[in-house]
């Protein structure tokens, strides 16, 4: 590392950036180092030239190109080797001969200039037959999405089809990796398709799991392109845990000893309420058991009482029957005084007796019918008045008084 990095503006890497970005750069400069080991290196946008120092580590020579002359003096200060040089120049008019390289790296380059096509003209131009372009972009629709807000330093970010037909014009054989950054950063194939496909699962909310095939959602599209084949491309992780144990040591109280005395009257506060809450949450599960018994004895006197009612209903049936009948038969007793067909020898006392008995029956049926009714009438009042939301709500006791003073209205 530069002892004195160059300045942090937002618009490239610098070495004086740490985190999570970082990590994404490096991984992509990892990936790049393992192809281009031995090899001719074009590394266009080179910025602070960090990431051709490390293709350099690998490969026979390398070529940093870099826009800003102030980012090319400072590389070529800071990471001086003697396979390694760094050259002002732009992308879209490469300061290298044709054929001259084996392959072409250019890391967030695109989205910097509108001129996609004659980049891509350049990059075959200078990379020799069966050379390789290792490129990466950040994709539009997950980087970039609507309501956010924007990267001044990129004019022409392009999507994922954009980025893949882009690469299709100017490379038969195509090979694109998905980059998502976690702690640390992963570099997955992005067929989703095979026995060798990445299978990934991620927490999507508190009881949902997602699985995918490859790495979903990726913000970054990394592509190696070339005449020949590139199915040689290893999927690859990069993994931090400086900033894994950072977290933890941040979640990590302090000894008791050096907690503030307010702060422990408010832990001791929290806990006595806890408690509170567990011993109230302890005599709920109590009163919930007690109710749900209550609620079983309740639903099974509701099943006595419908089927009273179904009783109650058949007899006052059988009383409207037998009253219809009697009111039949009283309408076709003989007149008073006379004297029934073959019984000339009934008396006058007889037809008295006879008549009698006939208005008890009519009386009986009146009252056995008036009875039913009434029962009915209670029945209707005890549905009306919502005996099933009673029986949930009040102590057996008290329904069962309450049950007898309605059933017992109106009784003779």
């Amino acid at each position: 590392m530069p002892a004195a990095p160059l300045e942090w503006t937002g618009e490239r890497l610098t070495t004086a950036t740490s985190g999570q970005v970082e990590i994404e750069h490096l991984h992509r400069y990892f990936l790049a180092r393992s192809l281009c080991r031995g090899l001719d290196v074009l590394d266009v946008a080179a910025g602070e030239g960090y990431g051709s120092a490390l293709l350099a580590q690998a490969a026979r020579s390398v070529l940093g190109v870099e826009l800003s002359a102030q980012a090319v003096e400072h590389a070529a200060r800071a990471y001086p080797a003697a396979n390694l040089r760094y050259q002002q120049g732009d992308a879209r008019r490469l300061p290298a001969a044709d054929a001259s390289v084996d392959a072409v790296v250019s890391f967030e380059t695109l989205e910097h200039f509108y001129e996609h096509d004659q980049f891509m003209a350049e990059v075959r131009r200078v990379l020799r037959p069966g050379g390789r372009l290792i490129i990466s972009s950040p994709e539009r629709d997950v980087y970039s999405p609507p309501g956010s807000a924007a990267n001044p330093y990129h004019v022409n970010e392009l999507s994922r089809p954009e980025f893949e037909a882009l690469l299709r014009r100017f490379f038969p054989r195509v090979h694109l990796l998905a980059q998502r950054p976690m702690m640390g950063s992963a570099l997955v194939a992005d067929d989703g398709t095979g026995p060798a496909r990445t299978l990934t699962f991620e927490k999507r909310g508190p009881a949902h799991y997602e699985a995918s095939g490859a790495l979903p959602r990726p913000p970054y599209l990394i592509a190696v392109a070339s005449d020949s084949a590139v199915d040689d491309v290893p999927n690859s992780l990069f993994i931090e845990t400086s900033e894994i144990q950072g977290l933890v040591q941040a979640s990590t109280l302090p000894p008791v000893g050096e907690i503030p005395e307010a702060t422990r009257r408010e832990l001791a506060a929290y806990a006595t309420q806890a408690a509170i809450y567990e011993e109230n949450a302890r005599n709920n599960v109590a009163t919930i058991a007690r109710l749900q018994d209550e609620l079983s004895a309740a639903r099974e006197e509701i099943g006595l009482l419908h089927g009273q009612a179904e009783g109650l209903q058949g007899e006052m049936e059988r009383l409207r029957r037998q009253h219809a009948a009697l009111r039949q038969a009283f309408r076709r007793r003989p007149p008073r005084g006379a004297v029934p067909a073959g019984n000339t020898g009934a008396t006058e006392a007889e037809m008295a007796e006879l008549e009698r008995l006939r208005l008890e029956a009519a009386e009986r049926a009146r009252q056995d019918a008036q009875e039913a009714e009434m029962r009915a009438q209670r029945i209707a009042r005890l549905h009306r008045l919502g005996v099933l939301h009673l029986a949930r709500l009040v102590p057996r006791p008290l329904r069962h008084r309450l049950r007898d003073r309605l059933v017992g209205q109106g009784r003779p």
